[in-house]
């Protein structure tokens, strides 16, 4: 699996806001750290997130939900879950108002990462 390092996720983070607007800046660095982690978690030598799906999943709920931007949390997470499938071979389709309301809800406390990982499963292509 190919995960993002801090420098990636700063990079399309400002991208993000460069082409949609918001104000650059990390909040919090120790959970932006926190939520990169996440995807590659172990525990007692298992895989924490043992899928792709799940993994994906693991960056839009910890990068939603620890909020370490100033701006642009939500948008980055979904990019960051996207961009996860992408690098790894797949890739995801959906309208634009799914995409919204997944990111949302995500956001908003509403889905946890196995209902996330479902979703992916549903809209992947490859």
């Amino acid at each position: 699996m190919i995960y993002f390092s801090l420098q990636e996720v700063l990079a399309f983070h400002d991208r993000i806001l460069e082409r949609f607007g918001g104000r650059s800046g990390v909040r919090d660095m120790g959970l932006l750290e926190s939520a990169l982690q996440q995807p590659m978690l172990t525990v007692f030598g298992q895989e924490l997130h043992p899928t792709p799906e799940l993994k994906a999943a693991a960056y839009l709920y910890h990068l939603a939900q620890n909020h370490p931007f100033v701006d642009g949390n939500k948008r980055t997470a979904y990019t960051a879950m996207a961009l996860f499938m992408r690098v790894n071979g797949f890739h995801l389709k959906a309208a634009e108002d799914e995409l919204f309301d997944l990111t949302l809800a995500v956001a908003n406390g509403q889905m946890e990462k196995e209902e996330i990982a479902v979703w992916v499963v549903a809209h992947r292509i490859g």
